[in-house]
């Protein structure tokens, strides 16, 4: 069967919130929430306003100001940003990662996002073997993301041109379409993408087929892309290796890709685990 992955709330429930005490922004426009320091910021592109949540770097404020920090930019933020922002703050702690600004894309709750992330991480819109509906807003979520919030991230936190994007099941089907669509415009927006478990059946593979269209670009990116063993072969194990075939066809030198089949890992077990191996294995260059 197809892993619609629509419904997270019931899963949601499920996974222990591993947010505890972390350090945020106090800036005015910023609000405290269950998840930390956030803002709501109303998208032009989508006629609709996104819950920002921010988690600065431990040293954030303790150095030169003219350090310009790596930023993580996470879809479905109201599930992943309480589990993913303490693991980021141990893990600069410890030295398996850099100082990096988190920014999770939410939508104010778990119920929030469940009814609304099928508008925003898909293209085009679904077609009857899809079995769901979705109105194919992917290209207008990427616009909100690139025109409207990186320029405002930049402006209000010290941010660099070092960016990672992140998302799993619509989400990475959302991450792979904007990689495809910064290669296309041929601009440098994220270096890295983590694509956890992407749908890619979505829309008759719809994304595998454009990218055998897409001409080799520069500058490099990184795409991380997994999948798990114990997810279903013929709907989610078997088109991630048939995505990864065709881009190792293409041998594109602007594209490195690690593929990673998790042993026992279902479709929900994937998220948490990509997105930090894939954070982890990216390599920031010692440079903020």
């Amino acid at each position: 069967m197809k892993i619609f992955s629509s419904n997270l709330l019931l899963i949601a429930t499920a996974i222990p919130c591993l947010l505890n005490s972390c350090n945020y922004d106090d800036a005015p426009e910023t609000k405290s929430s269950k998840s930390g320091s956030s803002f709501s910021l109303y998208a032009q592109a989508i006629q609709d306003s996104f819950e920002i949540i921010v988690q600065l770097p431990l040293s954030y404020g303790l150095q030169s100001s003219k350090i310009k920090y790596p930023v993580l930019y996470v879809t479905d933020a109201d599930l992943y940003f309480p589990m993913l922002a303490p693991a980021v703050h141990q893990y600069e702690e410890i030295g398996l990662l850099p100082p990096v600004v988190l920014i999770g894309i939410g939508y104010g709750s778990i119920q929030k996002m469940d009814s609304l992330r099928t508008r925003d991480y898909l293209y085009p819109a679904a077609i009857p073997s899809d079995e769901m509906q979705a109105p194919g807003g992917g290209l207008e979520f990427y616009n909100f993301i690139t025109k409207e919030l990186i320029p405002i991230v930049d402006k209000r936190f010290s941010t660099g041109d070092h960016r990672l994007l992140l998302g799993h099941s619509f989400g990475g089907n959302f991450v792979l379409l904007a990689q495809q669509q910064q290669r296309k415009l041929g601009k440098k927006l994220f270096r890295g993408f983590v694509a956890a478990s992407p749908a890619l059946w979505y829309n008759d593979f719809y994304l595998q087929q454009q990218e055998k269209m897409l001409k080799e670009t520069h500058p490099k990116i990184d795409l991380f892309l997994s999948v798990g063993k114990s997810e279903d072969k013929q709907w989610n194990i078997d088109p991630v290796l048939q995505y990864q075939k065709v881009l190792d066809s293409l041998g594109r030198d602007s594209l490195k890709l690690s593929t990673v089949v998790y042993p026992g890992l279902t479709h929900m077990e994937t998220g948490l685990f990509s997105m930090l191996q894939g954070v982890i294995a990216h390599k920031f260059d010692g440079s903020k």
